[in-house]
């Protein structure tokens, strides 16, 4: 293709390689300039095009990672949940413990729990651990006294010159084992009259006393909440009531600060 100025115009010859026909054309300037601006615009266009097409799959990879990242958090957030759940369960099982056994409730909360578990450890206790904990604390506390041993209410408490607790009630109420243990005594006690004696895991002992009938021997093993005896007056009382009392190493403690569950 050749191109050569003539007055008023540009004349276009098309010349093929063969010896086919010579193809001639005039066009103005203008008419020239239109088409040149036209083709430019055509390959604009398809450039601008591809680059759209190129931010557009660019975007369509990012959201899709924000995808992955968000679905990934949200499973995170999912197991932190669960994880402070069986956290919170634990931490109110054992303060409830706590109280039980004598001591003072705990001062630090769960979210200090959590903030002392993360500082020494970079990896989260698994999930998988917290039924083995709370597994070991429900064993635990079969031994630990923490229920009501008769219906009633407290008519004398515990104070230096009184080593138990006395609970008024009905004649030939059911009286029950507070812990799990084994009946270290069971018959007449002097002031106490008709009693048993229960050791618990070697830590604590219990004492009921006043009772009118016993329903478990020496040596005989009961589980927690076990009718062991009925309530009665026997012994140096001034009318139905147990006197229940609860030792810690061999140390009389306070029984109201175990009356958890009735």
């Amino acid at each position: 293709m050749s191109a050569f100025k003539r007055k008023g115009g540009l004349s276009v010859l098309l010349v093929p390689e063969d010896d086919g026909p010579v193809v001639q054309f005039r066009m103005s300037r203008r008419a020239f300039r239109a088409v040149v601006w036209c083709a430019g615009l055509v390959v604009f266009s398809a450039l601008a095009g591809l680059g759209g097409w190129w931010w557009a799959l660019r975007q369509n990879a990012k959201v899709r990672e924000l995808e992955r990242e968000n679905a990934q958090l949200r499973e995170t957030s999912r197991k932190v949940e669960e994880l402070a759940d069986a956290l919170a369960q634990v931490y109110e099982f054992r303060r409830r413990l706590v109280v039980a056994l004598g001591g003072r409730e705990p001062e630090d909360s769960l979210s200090a729990i959590l903030v002392r578990r993360f500082r020494t450890s970079k990896e989260p206790e698994p999930l998988s651990r917290v039924p083995e904990a709370m597994a070991a604390a429900r064993e635990e506390a079969r031994y630990h006294p923490s229920i009501w041993p008769v219906s009633g209410w407290i008519s004398r408490r515990f104070d230096k010159n009184h080593k138990g607790i006395d609970i008024a009630g009905v004649h030939d109420d059911t009286v029950r084992a507070t812990a799990e243990g084994m009946v270290k005594f069971a018959g007449r006690k002097g002031d106490l009259g008709l009693s048993v004696v229960l050791e618990h895991g070697g830590k604590y002992r219990t004492v009921y006393g006043h009772c009118r009938k016993l329903l478990v021997r020496k040596g005989q093993k009961v589980a927690k909440g076990q009718a062991i005896a009925l309530l009665g007056s026997t012994g140096h009382s001034t009318g139905v009531h147990l006197h229940y009392e609860v030792w810690k190493d061999g140390k009389a403690v306070d029984p109201e600060k175990f009356l958890i569950e009735r």
